[in-house]
């Protein structure tokens, strides 16, 4: 009799554990996708507004990725790098600003990031699952280090816009871009353009 007690608490406690580990698992409005392995590394624009901040990415943020961002210094120069909760990323369904790959058009994915994160405007480079994130000294280039190879990101404005080009064994591998609504002093190089058109 107290064996077969034993055996309906065993029964019992294992339900209960399968419904609470189910009940831990993101609800069905959570903006992120189900727990997976980290894809691999890519990366996008972050952007810093007065108290809030804001991510641009060409693929969905998913439970599990990892996400470190440059960040302003109080003088606004580029800081290397913070480490993000991608839990705290709410996806924003409607974005009036142009932020797009520039290789396919596509519009990138838009994130809130929690608010209070910065009082000075800043675009910055953010990066998903890397394993390791260095800076050059002027901060308009990172190496970001992943599983597939170190990948170098350059930073640099056109006339209208914010440019991030992705460099991977000596191709340019992605390219995004992010409007403003003025004009600025353009800095890209026109190498950049023209290593991208012949990869193509």
């Amino acid at each position: 009799m107290n064996v077969t007690r034993k055996i309906i608490a065993l029964i019992t406690l294992c339900a209960l554990s399968a419904c609470s580990s189910s009940m831990r698992e993101a609800p069905s409005d959570q903006p992120l996708h189900g727990a997976r392995q980290p894809s691999s590394a890519h990366v996008g624009f972050v952007v810093y507004g007065h108290s809030d901040a804001s991510l641009y990415l060409a693929q969905a943020l998913e439970r599990g990725d990892t996400l470190t961002v440059q960040y302003p210094s109080s003088t606004g120069d580029a800081l290397c790098c913070r480490d993000l909760s991608v839990d705290g990323a709410d996806k924003r369904e409607s974005e009036a600003v142009t932020a797009l790959d520039a290789k396919t058009g596509a519009s990138l994915h838009s994130f809130d990031l929690v608010s209070g994160m910065s009082d000075v405007p800043f675009i910055g480079i953010a990066t998903v699952n890397a394993t390791k994130v260095t800076q050059d000294a002027t901060g308009d280039s990172v190496t970001v280090h992943a599983p597939s190879g170190p990948m170098r990101v350059i930073s640099c404005l056109s006339q209208e816009g914010s440019h991030l080009f992705v460099r991977q064994d000596g191709r340019i591998v992605s390219h995004l871009y992010y409007g403003f609504d003025y004009e600025v002093e353009p800095t890209c190089p026109d190498e950049l353009f023209e290593v991208e058109s012949r990869n193509e």
